[in-house]
């Protein structure tokens, strides 16, 4: 398996001479967390067995974890969006894990996992990827071509999984959709700006660009368009929504229609 970057998380884990019990690896979307583990798991010779993240899940993992005979690591995937209940039964399994029992959880917000959990675990924390890190995973791994598309989507991206999306996608089409809103969104009537979200992806399922991904893509074009006086302005709102989408249960939607808001909000001190 080829991996790039997590310079910091493949020295970590060549340094241990045991897995700990417990291993949280933290890092955004596409970062590269599945990987990791399956890394961790062909070094340390581990069996590998997926589990949901429901509390049934956890107590079962708890149950077929009594009597292993080989050792096995159990991931879960969806750490982050865990219930309190389910927190509490995995917490149960961590105070006096058995001998062959493992477990790794993916997460994307460190914050949504208890303290008293994460005193129990080791916390694996993906490194931030650099351009030329993301640049050889486009060419080397998805066979991009080194062009300006490449380029520019590397610059805008910041996970693997980014760069995936993005070509999956299309980034031109993104690209062309972000350059039309940024040139109109405070032209057009109110009713036709909220149009817009006919184009986005809220849930994760279906046609669309992702809403983390449009914006993405709209700081990227503000930023070419520095010179216009509301790239500036844009850019804040823009920034204001996504940090509002990164915290776990938001209404996504919902952020996008304040952003739609807020952008038009000074709109008479650019066009009067």
């Amino acid at each position: 398996m080829q991996i790039v970057g997590m310079i910091n998380c493949l020295e970590m884990l060549n340094k241990m001479t045991n897995l700990p019990h417990l291993s949280i690896i933290s890092a955004p979307r596409g970062a590269g967390k599945s990987l990791f583990i399956k890394r961790m798991a062909a070094e340390k010779q581990l069996r590998v067995q997926y589990i949901d993240n429901k509390i049934d899940n956890i107590r079962e993992l708890i149950q077929d974890s009594v009597a292993l005979e080989k050792p096995t690591l159990f991931v879960i995937s969806e750490g982050t969006t865990m219930s309190l209940g389910a927190k509490n039964a995995l917490l149960k399994i961590t105070e006096e894990p058995p001998k062959n029992c493992y477990i790794a959880m993916e997460i994307t917000d460190i914050n949504s996992v208890l303290e008293t959990i994460i005193s129990r675990g080791t916390i694996f924390e993906i490194d931030k990827y650099s351009y030329q890190d993301l640049k050889k995973y486009a060419i080397e791994v998805l066979a991009m071509s080194d062009n300006e598309d490449t380029s520019n989507i590397c610059q805008i991206a910041t996970t693997p999984g980014d760069v995936k999306l993005y070509m999956e996608v299309g980034y031109k089409d993104c690209y062309n959709f972000a350059e039309m809103v940024f040139n109109n969104i405070m032209k057009v009537t109110t009713g036709n700006a909220f149009k817009i979200k006919n184009r986005i992806n809220f849930t994760g399922k279906g046609d669309g660009f992702p809403l983390d991904m449009f914006f993405n893509m709209m700081l990227f074009i503000c930023r070419k368009h520095i010179d216009d006086p509301k790239a500036l302005y844009i850019i804040d709102c823009t920034i204001k929504a996504l940090n509002t989408i990164k915290v776990n249960g938001s209404n996504k939607e919902m952020a996008f229609d304040i952003w739609v808001l807020d952008c038009r909000l000074r709109r008479g001190e650019y066009y009067a």
